[in-house]
């Protein structure tokens, strides 16, 4: 009728006591084609250590829906008792506290469902904070090898600074930091800036071999004029 759903399901085939390998055939080209082989030809383990509660329920209910599809009766009731026995060992817990205020043989799913994702929320809430506090300790435990880290080289750095000071400083005390000039021989000034090159000329004598700064040449006529002055005074 228009409105009304035209699904039909096809019954599996019926052993009636003869033919057993062409019945076998038959049977598992029409579990297979139900996608309910697979469950019959391996092992399944109920539930998994990294499965959710709801993934759980969510994969035992379709299977139980394809079982139903061979026209078996499978109860709410039946899918609960299943889960309540191949739970991981962590809901342990839930269950017992079920079974000291409910009666676990009326338990409806969704109830049996909430509990356990009850549980399930804070466990997960207590792993994230686990998780948050060793990572804070980490954080802190590599600023503090930073700090370490830069108070060792700021102290290399000073070091190296009070090094380079005290050589310093020994240097001056020697005499200068430069080499033994190759004109005069003292050590407070570079070669190139001595005052006595042999090719520098003089601007007072107009001599090579010295600066104006040291020329002798100057000293001597101011030395010739002081003492004419003093000739004067005493001849007056």
């Amino acid at each position: 009728m228009e409105g009304e759903s035209s699904f039909s399901v096809v019954a599996p085939p019926v052993f009636d006591g003869e033919d057993y390998q062409v019945w076998a055939v038959r049977m598992e080209a029409f579990l297979d084609a139900c996608d309910l082989w697979e469950a019959v030809e391996e092992d399944y383990e109920h539930m998994k250590e990294s499965e959710t509660v709801k993934v759980y329920v969510e994969r035992l209910s379709g299977i139980a829906n394809k079982v139903r599809i061979l026209g078996a009766e499978l109860t709410d009731n039946r899918i609960v008792q299943k889960i309540l026995v191949s739970l991981l060992e962590r809901y342990e817990a839930t269950i017992a506290s079920l079974e000291n205020t409910k009666d676990l043989s009326k338990i409806s799913l969704a109830e049996l469902v909430s509990a356990l994702q009850a549980q399930e929320q804070r466990r997960m809430m207590r792993q994230e904070g686990t998780s948050e506090g060793a990572l804070q300790a980490k954080w802190q435990q590599n600023s503090g090898d930073k700090n370490k880290k830069w108070k060792g080289k700021k102290g290399a750095a000073g070091s190296s600074e009070n090094a380079a000071t005290e050589s310093n400083s020994n240097t001056s005390s020697k005499g200068g930091k430069y080499s033994p000039c190759q004109y005069c021989g003292r050590k407070n000034h570079p070669h190139y800036k001595c005052w006595r090159k042999p090719d520098m000329r003089c601007r007072k004598c107009k001599k090579l071999g010295h600066a104006e700064i040291i020329c002798k040449e100057k000293e001597t006529q101011q030395q010739g004029g002081r003492e004419a002055t003093s000739q004067q005074e005493t001849r007056g």
